[in-house]
């Protein structure tokens, strides 16, 4: 289904709920808005933008807001009115009105608050309703992209903060999603989280930098944060303790750092080597001493531990 379908049931569907009234100059859209603010909804649906970042307008500055992002205007005729065209009428007087055209002579609008009181006690204030003639001027259509059947794909809030919109307008929120071979996270309101993140009592830690690995995927393997290196397993989760790795073995420690240097597990102590590795069935020149230590990497009780001359 493309955009255009889809702005088609967002703006209806607020249409039919009449917690939703008429407001003028409103654009707080859980209480209501005039018909500019519900068109401007519209058009922020056609083009999978969040509405809070979509330029807000009224009837006088609608024709310039929208074709400067793409859509056309073209003189009023009712022969050329199709389904997902903005009607718009703007004179530069206070007349001004706009409605979505639904099709089969039937038009969604924001048409006036006719009680005086919030909410849509009359359920005609945002509704579905048969075509009139305002004495329209433009026609509004969107930009060709909004009627290619829509897609997955990622949408970028003015922010700068990313979510990822479902083919039928869904996303994932508090929760975890495959896209593209990668593990992504997402908040509850559905932003995709970067950096370091807690789930299920784990740590896990989200690519906070363009490239390879992509932006906000979840890593794997060693990866160096503030300086420190820390190793995340298989599925993501941040270890502690000790991790084999390319043959050698590794420690690191309650907050998940590689531990470098001497360190005593069980009783027993261990050499991990600058890189991290840990020595194992060998001899170690340390701090101008010698050092043994058995094929489990323990420091041997008879250790050399003689100086270097």
């Amino acid at each position: 289904m493309s955009r255009v379908e889809d702005a088609i049931a967002l703006v209806t569907s607020y249409a039919d709920d009449d917690s939703h009234g008429y407001e003028l100059r409103c654009r707080d859209y859980g209480v209501g808005s005039d018909c500019a603010g519900l068109v401007r909804m519209y058009a922020a649906a056609c083009e999978g933008v969040a509405v809070s970042d979509y330029p807000d307008f009224g009837t006088w500055s609608e024709v310039s807001t929208l074709t400067a992002r793409g859509w056309t205007a073209t003189e009023f005729s009712k022969a050329a009115m199709r389904r997902g065209d903005v009607l718009l009428r703007a004179l530069g007087d206070s007349t001004g009105h706009t409605v979505v055209y639904l099709g089969d002579g039937m038009i969604v609008g924001a048409e006036g608050n006719w009680d005086g009181r919030r909410g849509d006690s009359s359920g005609n204030e945002v509704t579905v309703r048969a075509y009139y003639d305002y004495r329209y001027n433009w026609i509004l259509r969107p930009p060709a992209s909004c009627y290619v059947d829509a897609r997955d794909e990622w949408v970028q809030a003015g922010d700068g903060r990313w979510w990822y919109r479902h083919a039928d307008g869904s996303y994932t929120s508090s929760d975890w999603e495959r896209i593209g071979g990668r593990w992504y996270l997402f908040d509850a309101d559905g932003w995709m989280l970067t950096g370091w993140q807690q789930v299920g009592g784990r740590w896990y830690y989200l690519s906070e930098t363009h490239g390879d690995p992509p932006y906000g995927s979840m890593r794997t393997g060693w990866v160096q944060v503030g300086g420190k290196w820390y190793f995340l397993t298989d599925d993501g989760s941040m270890a502690t303790g000790w991790v084999r790795d390319g043959g050698s073995w590794y420690w690191t420690d309650e907050d998940g750092s590689m531990h470098v240097g001497w360190k005593q597990v069980g009783g027993k102590w261990y050499w991990l080597n600058p890189d991290g590795s840990m020595s194992a069935d060998e001899v170690e020149l340390i701090d101008g001493t010698f050092y043994g230590f058995d094929s489990s990497g323990a420091m041997l009780s008879h250790s050399l531990s003689v100086k270097s001359s």
